[in-house]
């Protein structure tokens, strides 16, 4: 996640207060069960992207509490800030479907790198489009991907879709059809990503935004446990991506 990879030799504490959950509204009956298409379209619908929220991490030598601004333009690219106790900023980066920037301010270092190695130091080898999905709540791979299996169970419909070497499984309530949880899996490498989501309310023209989410990252071996909680997210007004890197920083093009 584009958090997580700059956080190395941070450490702060952070008290956040959570927007209380308000049950969205049932558009079918629990028992009903529509075609996949029918929940796949259920994806934040926007041009640009601003959230701020508490992120909780935890990694085998840390336990962390931080605070998270991020700014993105859909398909275009990703601005986020992370700061301590919500007001010094401790890490930046800017991502775009092929490359990544970053600046570390407690080390003064930044990173300048392309595609690949910036995806290593996300410890999140996905697609650009994933990465937002991250911050919106989307599925990590396109509606269009093939439908390869259905099952339905309880209240939940799981909908598995594969791209390229990614299989996706997405598990909607059959009642609100959001998504309540996803799960992606490489084929070809060892990575791993599960989240789960809660807490929808309504943004911009009454879209389900989830407000909560755990996410769970295993990439080659190493287990990165995350909980955000976004305080605000709004969408499609005027957003900030401004990224530059200090003369007095030392640049990392290679890791």
């Amino acid at each position: 996640m584009l958090a997580v990879a700059l956080l190395a030799g941070t450490s702060a504490c952070n008290v956040h207060k959570k927007i209380a959950e308000k049950p969205l509204e049932a558009v079918s009956k629990a028992s009903e069960v529509q075609k996949p298409d029918v929940y796949l379209k259920h994806r934040l619908d926007y041009k640009t992207f601003m959230g701020k929220g508490a992120l909780h991490i935890i990694t085998a030598d840390k336990n962390q509490d931080l605070n998270l601004v991020v700014n993105m333009n859909k398909d275009k690219d990703i601005m986020g800030s992370i700061r301590a106790m919500g007001l010094l900023e401790v890490a930046r980066a800017y991502a775009t479907p092929d490359s990544l920037f970053a600046l570390n301010r407690l080390n003064k270092t930044a990173y300048a790198l392309g595609l690949e190695q910036g995806a290593q130091l996300l410890q999140a080898e996905i697609p650009f489009a994933a990465l937002q999905g991250l911050f919106t709540g989307s599925p990590l791979i396109p509606e269009t991907t093939p439908v390869t299996g259905v099952n339905v169970k309880d209240s939940i419909i799981s909908i598995t879709q594969q791209k390229d070497s990614f299989v996706q499984v997405l598990n909607y309530s059959l009642s609100t059809q959001v998504l309540e949880s996803l799960s992606l899996k490489a084929l070809n490498k060892p990575f791993g990503c599960t989240i789960n989501f809660s807490n929808y309310r309504k943004i911009g023209v009454g879209q389900p935004f989830s407000y909560d989410r755990t996410i769970e990252i295993e990439n080659k071996g190493k287990k990165i446990n995350i909980e955000l909680s976004f305080e605000e997210a709004t969408i499609d007004m005027p957003v900030h991506t401004n990224f530059r890197i200090p003369g007095s920083y030392k640049v990392i093009r290679k890791i």
